[in-house]
């Protein structure tokens, strides 16, 4: 045994060299290697916690790196339907796993630190170890320690608690907002009419009758419906959004527009009628609708007493750009005592540039139209083609063969012309669908569901009510000359929500701090040892073995410890003290009693 021993405690204490010929001074070394050999036995030993730090600096780098790439990103969308929180809490879960190693070594380094020089309670031992693998040991621990060993006790606490939340508190390093991006996969699309009638279809043999029919048919449409109904039939024209949210550049488009003029001056009255000149209209009673191309008979389009206006209109070019032309004549219902008063309104529907702003918000479309405006640029021989302009003057649109829908202002007229009263039965008097719907629109708030309203109301409400008949029917014909032209569509883009990450670079300094606390312990228990000149056991138990002085083994009755039975035990006495003394080059726990 005693040949072996030596062997054994090898582990913990380097040999004495033997004795040789030669005396060697220890100023004959050079300072320099001296140095590097001081450096080297005491910071040496610790590589292995110092690579447990690289290894951890080198994830903490990769997840600052991983998280730059997705900062400001869409949500990333990986097999198994992992994300990135995944990756954030395997490599923040390794850091953590990492750390502990460091710091479980210090604490056990730290623990023969503890016993150099000075006797401590032999039961801190138990301490230490527990510290090295409890957070909450570690804190009781830091409140035992005294002096110099106070800071890295409470350094290793410190890593040993905040690890524990280091999962949660990586994790919530990112956080998911959303916000709308272009949907670059999906076509948002409305419609612009760019030139008439030729534009509408160049497929079919007859482009202009199918324009003048389908014209036609969606005013005719328009009028069957009253204007307090919410009717998707009479509404702006339906852009095309693939999701919920859509929006298009400012644009213009040809369109139809109306005109209205009071010629009520030119009224006059022949025996029980109110007339007016050139048979354009006589009344005694209700509403009356007349049309000069429905008087003049199927004359030639450019015939003057088909075209000819009462109503001094500003812009001259109305009339020549007009599809068709009415007058409405009707008597305003008064509660008054004085005589009964009549109205007389100029009509020209005509041709026009709208410009529109919409946007499709929430699946509601909004149709905002911005300006509607009639210029006109250039105008071919006999006014059968004219080049209109937009509002900022750099888009032309073309409208040529006109001379070709004169059948149009004759058709139109046919449908709405014809008299309507509001106390006569309908099969009382000769007049059609349109011309029933459109008595009702006109005399809406006047007649009924209130009566009886003051004379200047009744004038102001019919003139209003008047303006939405005609301009749905305008709007109508807009929508089919906008929904029917070739390469006219308005390429818009769709919106859709996108899930993206926000890096809350903040909370990441959290494991960089446990990072830097970890090599910051390492390096002052390091230091600590060095200064103490103690051997770098760290969590080795075959230095436990062999601590005890031999002298004490000797001296000590096998099995007790100053008298008193030993073995293993979990507890140790208060009054068992320990010192960790050298002798020469070797290093030994002394054990006594402290009476």
């Amino acid at each position: 045994m005693d040949q072996e021993e030596p062997e054994l405690c090898d582990v913990l204490t380097p040999k004495k060299p033997e004795s040789t010929h030669f005396m060697i001074k220890e100023d004959d070394y050079d300072k320099k290697s001296r140095l590097k050999r001081r450096a080297r036995r005491c910071f040496l030993p610790w590589a292995s916690e110092a690579s447990w730090c690289l290894v951890a600096s080198l994830l903490l780098g990769l997840l600052v790196f991983a998280l730059k790439q997705f900062d400001g990103k869409a949500q990333p969308k990986w097999p198994l339907g992992l994300s990135l929180n995944t990756l954030i809490a395997f490599l923040s879960t390794i850091c953590r796993s990492i750390m502990v190693q460091p710091i479980a070594e210090g604490l056990l380094q730290l623990k023969w630190n503890w016993f150099a020089g000075k006797g401590r309670p032999l039961r801190d031992i138990r301490l230490f170890d527990k510290a090295s693998r409890s957070s909450w040991a570690s804190i009781k621990l830091a409140t035992k320690l005294r002096g110099r060993f106070i800071p890295m006790g409470v350094l290793a606490s410190l890593v040993l608690v905040a690890s524990l939340g280091t999962s949660f508190i990586t994790q919530s390093t990112i956080s998911y907002s959303t916000r709308t991006v272009v949907a670059h996969n999906k076509s948002a699309v409305s419609f612009a009419s760019l030139q008439f009638p030729i534009g509408v279809n160049p497929q079919l043999k007859k482009p202009i009758i199918y324009a003048e029919d389908g014209m036609l048919r969606a005013a005719e449409r328009s009028l069957v419906y009253r204007i307090d109904e919410d009717e998707e039939g009479s509404s702006a024209l339906k852009p095309h959004c693939p999701t919920a949210n859509c929006r298009w550049p400012i644009f213009s488009s040809l369109a139809v527009c109306v005109s209205m003029g009071n010629v009520t001056e030119y009224l006059t009255k022949v025996d029980y009628y109110m007339t007016l000149p050139k048979e354009f209209g006589r009344l005694n009673g209700g509403l009356n609708i007349t049309s000069p191309a429905y008087s003049a008979g199927p004359v030639a389009w450019d015939n003057p007493n088909a075209t000819k206006p009462l109503y001094k209109w500003e812009n001259s070019d109305i009339v020549p750009l007009s599809l068709a032309q009415a007058f409405f004549l009707y008597e305003i219902p008064t509660n008054e005592t004085h005589d009964t008063q009549f109205e007389a309104v100029e009509v020209v529907w005509h041709y026009c540039v709208h410009t529109y702003n919409i946007s499709v918000t929430d699946n509601v479309a909004n149709t905002e139209l911005l300006a509607s405006e009639l210029e006109v640029s250039q105008r071919g021989d006999r006014n059968e083609s004219f080049t209109l302009l937009a509002t900022n003057g750099h888009r032309e649109f073309s409208l040529t063969s006109l001379g070709m829908m004169y059948a149009f202002r004759r058709r139109l007229s046919t449908t709405i012309v014809g008299h309507w009263e509001y106390f006569v039965s309908p099969e009382s008097l000769n007049y059609n669908e349109f011309t029933y719907q459109i008595g009702q629109n006109v005399y809406s708030g006047c007649v009924s569901p209130n009566p009886n309203k003051p004379t200047q109301l009744c004038r102001q409400m019919m003139w209003s009510n008047l303006r939405n008949v005609t301009e749905t029917m305008a709007l109508a014909m807009t929508n089919f000359m906008r929904a029917n032209q070739v390469n006219g569509t308005v390429q818009g883009e769709a919106l859709e929500s996108e899930i993206f990450i926000t890096v809350r670079w903040a909370w990441i300094s959290f494991l960089a701090a446990q990072i830097g606390l970890t090599i910051v312990f390492i390096w002052a228990v390091a230091a600590c040892t060095s200064n103490l000149e103690v051997p770098v056991i760290k969590g080795s138990n075959a230095a436990e073995l062999f601590a005890i002085r031999k002298s004490d083994m000797e001296t000590t009755t096998l099995g007790t410890v100053n008298g008193k039975q030993a073995g293993i035990d979990q507890k140790i006495d208060k009054k068992t003290l320990g010192t960790l003394v050298r002798d020469y080059d070797t290093w030994h726990l002394e054990i006594h009693s402290k009476d």
